[in-house]
């Protein structure tokens, strides 16, 4: 049985975890000295911990843990959540930060990940998983080690901590599970087309295929075709093709940009949408789909339905499944996790490639290009800094 030491001076907190964990091993500590004479002998797989220790300093306490045993996962969960807090905590060498009072579900889920992705290290270090099984345990071993390092989830792929960003997870969950149509609204950059696959990855269309389409990218004079398809002699230079509805087919087609259609366009969208059926341009015979329609647009569609030059029917279709993504200025708590995930994507041979200073900045600054802006101002420090720890300097943002 998994084993997790929590480290938290308001006694009922322990209860309460405990009560979110009836089948884990949960060891208490009380103070920091208390934490850190327990971690000596207990071994454990996880540490939860709170920074707030009346007298103490929990900063102290996270660093000497991720000191003491680096490979080993610590999350904070503290009521002490301003984004300075959360910054320092993520860049010390948290995996995770959690506000109190936190969501019992949302702990557990991601403690269940972190406690999966280090049974195999802990099997690897015994000699279990090594291509050499003991014998006799082959068949047991080998599919609960293959189960937990399926365990991880698409939920995964969006980074942060903020409540923003739990409530995104907790739509996407629900919605997943249904068939209807999905309208994702937010501004540029701030990952529409990562929300799309996400959803695409958690539902039961997840093995079937996920088709693009950048509506605003395609001449409106080509998007019928890229969509629908064609036969021979539908237009100069036509062949037999299928388009992105077919090729969607028991899967998902997200179409990007879905404002930039022509009302015509979206009259012949609807009719697909609702029927369930494609027939190519050119051609006769109409085809039977299953796709799941994903919609996203960085306007505000609202207001062109109000001005007419977005289709009311339409609009009220694919607005089935709302997802409003914040943007980044709205959930600073994630700037870190953010970068510091980009960051030690791009350069992993250092263990904490930006300076807090660093981190710090980022946070003070809106993001107006929001998560796609604040990528590319890491990888211009990321040259800035010549390899070294990127100091506040390298941050180059127009303030």
């Amino acid at each position: 049985m998994s084993k997790i030491l929590y480290v938290d001076a308001h006694v009922p907190s322990h209860e309460l975890l405990r009560k979110a964990f009836p089948y884990l091993t949960i060891h208490s500590a009380y103070s920091v000295s208390e934490g850190l004479t327990i971690i000596c002998s207990l071994k454990p797989d996880l540490i939860l911990t709170e920074i707030d220790f009346p007298g103490e300093n929990g900063f102290l306490l996270l660093e000497q843990l991720v000191q003491h045993s680096p490979r080993l996962p610590v999350v904070v969960i503290s009521t002490l959540n301003s984004t300075s807090n959360v910054v320092r905590a993520l860049h010390i060498g948290a995996e995770h930060f959690f506000s109190k009072p936190f969501n019992p579900g949302e702990l557990c889920r991601h403690v269940h990940e972190l406690l999966a992705l280090m049974y195999p290290l802990q099997q690897q270090a015994s000699g279990v998983v090594s291509g050499k099984l003991s014998e006799g345990s082959e068949g047991s071993a080998g599919s609960e080690i293959a189960s937990d390092e399926n365990n991880s989830s698409p939920l995964d792929a969006l980074t942060g901590c903020s409540k923003a960003l739990v409530q995104l997870k907790q739509s996407l969950r629900l919605f997943a599970a249904a068939d209807a149509p999905v309208l994702i609204t937010g501004e540029s950059g701030s990952g529409k087309e990562l929300v799309a696959q996400t959803l695409h990855k958690l539902s039961p269309r997840c093995r079937g295929p996920l088709k693009t389409v950048h509506c605003g990218a395609i001449p409106m004079s080509l998007l019928e075709a890229e969509l629908y398809g064609c036969e021979p002699g539908a237009f100069t230079g036509s062949i037999r093709r299928p388009g992105h509805f077919e090729q969607a087919h028991q899967g998902s087609l997200f179409l990007d940009e879905i404002a930039e259609m022509t009302p015509a366009g979206q009259m012949k969208l609807l009719r697909i949408i609702e029927a369930q059926q494609v027939t190519r341009i050119g051609g006769r015979r109409p085809i039977p789909i299953s796709v799941r329609v994903i919609c996203a647009t960085n306007r505000d569609i609202t207001e062109l339905v109000t001005q007419g030059s977005f289709r009311a029917d339409l609009y009220f279709r694919i607005h089935t499944l709302p997802i409003n993504l914040p943007p980044l200025r709205a959930r600073k708590e994630d700037i870190a996790a953010l970068s510091l995930q980009f960051l030690r994507q791009q350069q992993s041979c250092l263990e904490n490639p930006i300076s807090y200073s660093a981190l710090i900045k980022l946070t003070q600054y809106d993001w107006p290009g929001n998560v796609r802006e604040l990528r590319n101002t890491l990888q211009l420090a990321l040259v800035l800094c010549r390899g070294k720890v990127i100091q506040a300097e390298h941050i180059r943002v127009v303030y």
